[in-house]
């Protein structure tokens, strides 16, 4: 699970990219503007050992800089919730829960990088255009721009970080991701709305059920 969240909240929190962005302090610029926002995703991640690729579908919504909800639909729905320093994993069908109280600790620092706007991230990061070859997963043919994002250090979680934004809209449409192992996740987003007003019970579990909650590692 600890990987998952690396990569998912890492590639989502890029959706501030500036379409035409050549160093991380202009990506950082417009990032640090937005305060809210959410969408529909799709998932797929493409297992390496296995030469397989696992396909889901979700939603997710956005508070900066700590509260996060991800939402998978079924068979099997299962609900993230950050909030400040708490995760909680939320299994909607059996009413019970996972909770953690270092929630950072399991995001890892590249994520709460872009949640908290990109500062440190050309510490970590070296940006430039190009576009993805010889990949097990690749971006769709709708029109974007496309960067890529190599990490400094060969001990990084992510070893390369390919997206694709609108250059219109400076939205994210697209993120492909490379971890340390090989395993290759790529995610597309639709139906995204900005700045929208969210309330704090989005990201709490459902008030008024009998939910078991369990202390998490």
């Amino acid at each position: 699970m600890k990987q998952f969240l690396k990569l998912f909240i890492l590639s989502c929190c890029l959706l501030g990219a500036a379409a035409q962005a050549s160093t991380i302090d202009e990506v950082a610029q417009f990032y640090q503007t937005i305060k809210s926002w959410d969408g529909e995703f799709s998932q797929k991640t493409f297992v390496e050992l296995l030469g397989k690729t696992v396909k889901k579908k979700g939603y997710i919504s956005v508070v900066r800089p700590n509260k996060m909800r991800i939402e998978y639909e079924m068979p099997a729905p299962k609900v993230y919730l950050f909030n400040d320093n708490e995760l909680i994993v939320y299994y909607p069908q059996d009413k019970a829960a996972q909770r953690y109280k270092n929630g950072k600790k399991l995001l890892g620092k590249e994520a709460l990088n872009f949640l908290s706007g990109l500062n440190d991230m050309k510490k970590d990061f070296v940006i430039n255009e190009e576009k993805p070859q010889n990949l097990p997963l690749q971006f769709t043919n709708q029109p974007g721009t496309i960067l890529h994002l190599v990490a400094r250090s060969a001990t990084s979680h992510l070893s390369e970080i390919y997206i694709k934004v609108n250059p219109k809209t400076q939205a994210l449409l697209e993120a492909i991701l490379k971890n340390e192992s090989g395993n290759l996740t790529h995610y597309s987003f639709n139906n995204l709305k900005f700045n929208t007003s969210m309330a704090n019970a989005l990201f709490e579990l459902p008030a008024g059920e009998n939910i078991t909650i369990k202390k998490g590692l």
